[in-house]
């Protein structure tokens, strides 16, 4: 499951987006269920700006809405860094911890603990299809 990533100097570079998070299903009624692809992703702010919009407006029938998001990008950094930010978050990490990790060009010794954690979790879980597919992350986020 794991290959070489290489950087392209000649792409654009947007390591926390260049455009304000957008409401998923901001048009669907709150009880159809949410199925979205996403191209070109980049991060992960408008799958979280979505869920704080769904949970933030006090709909009883939003509470039973199902959601499936697939992300695409180009760069394969992209996606990892989106699952350890989803792995983080489903794991309540301290929300402190996971804005330095996301957005801080400094990580802090506790957070590089922190990330060195997931880090291993995520490619032991990682090592060929079967064992993501398996693992406690896997059966929430496919690859």
């Amino acid at each position: 499951m794991f290959h070489r990533s290489y950087f392209d100097p000649f792409r654009p570079f947007y390591p926390i987006g260049n455009s304000k998070a957008i409401n998923l299903a901001e048009y669907l009624p709150p009880e159809i269920d949410v199925d979205a692809l996403l191209l070109g992703c980049g991060d992960v702010r408008n799958i979280l700006f979505r869920l704080f919009s769904e949970f933030d407006s006090g709909y009883t029938a939003s509470a039973t809405r199902k959601y499936s998001f697939t992300c695409c990008d180009i760069d394969p950094g992209i996606i990892a860094r989106n699952i350890l930010i989803l792995a983080m978050i489903m794991n309540k990490e301290d929300v402190k911890s996971i804005w330095s990790i996301y957005y801080d060009f400094l990580i802090p010794d506790k957070c590089s603990v922190s990330l060195k954690k997931y880090v291993e979790q995520l490619l032991c879980s990682a090592d060929t299809i079967e064992s993501w597919s398996n693992s406690d992350i896997g059966k929430i986020l496919k690859i």
